[in-house]
């Protein structure tokens, strides 16, 4: 991801300005730099997501990702489905860090189309 709001959404930078883009060499480059040449000696990954197909879909996509331009095993992902309710109290700060997911998915959209509220608001 390159910036936190999309391209033509008022006050947005444009896509090509700002961040690395989308660049799979360099990602090698960069984990092969931190001592991780194709995923050897990378840790497990947990991955949560709500429960619902399309989120399945989603995170699946994301670790084929890895294991298609990173060289990582999909076994390196451990992937697990929770309600909304359990995903939220999994990653709400109160979780000690060594027992708090490493990535994790959440749904939002735009309450109005202007960069203040992918960013100002977000964070």
């Amino acid at each position: 991801m390159i910036h936190m709001a999309p391209p033509g959404i008022f006050g947005a930078p444009p896509i090509d300005e700002v961040g690395l883009g989308y660049d799979p060499e360099f990602a090698r480059e960069q984990l092969a730099t931190a001592g991780y040449p194709n995923c050897d000696g990378f840790p497990q990954v947990s991955f949560l997501g709500f429960s619902g197909q399309s989120i399945l879909d989603w995170i699946e996509f994301v670790r084929g990702q890895w294991e298609e331009n990173l060289g990582c095993s999909a076994d390196l992902f451990r992937l697990e489905q929770l309600s909304f309710v359990e995903l939220l109290e999994a990653t709400d700060g109160a979780v000690p860090d060594e027992d708090a997911p490493h990535l994790w998915t959440f749904g939002w959209g735009p309450d109005y189309p202007d960069e203040n509220n992918w960013v100002g608001d977000i964070l």
